[in-house]
């Protein structure tokens, strides 16, 4: 399922800035239509950005989740080779 900006913020709580910030940390990245400039947000999306608010929980930078994430993404990509 997809959703906006906004309907993201209100199924998970966190703000159009955290929002925002996450993208800029390339944690996020919202599929944007060009006739309207809309983000648009997945369920993985939502569920990106909860599991991010858990490990800064536990004392984690955004740089070290965001390292972490994309040594997961590697090590998932490893295993169908």
């Amino acid at each position: 399922m997809r959703y906006t900006m906004s309907q993201l913020i209100e199924r998970i709580g966190v703000s159009r800035e955290t929002l925002r910030h996450y993208e800029r940390c390339k944690l996020l990245s919202p599929v944007r239509y060009p006739e309207n400039n809309y983000r648009m947000y997945t369920d993985m999306d939502g569920l990106t950005v909860l599991r991010v608010k858990l490990m800064q929980s536990y004392q984690l930078t955004l740089e070290e989740i965001a390292q972490k994430s994309y040594d997961q993404s590697l090590a998932e990509q490893e295993a169908y080779l």
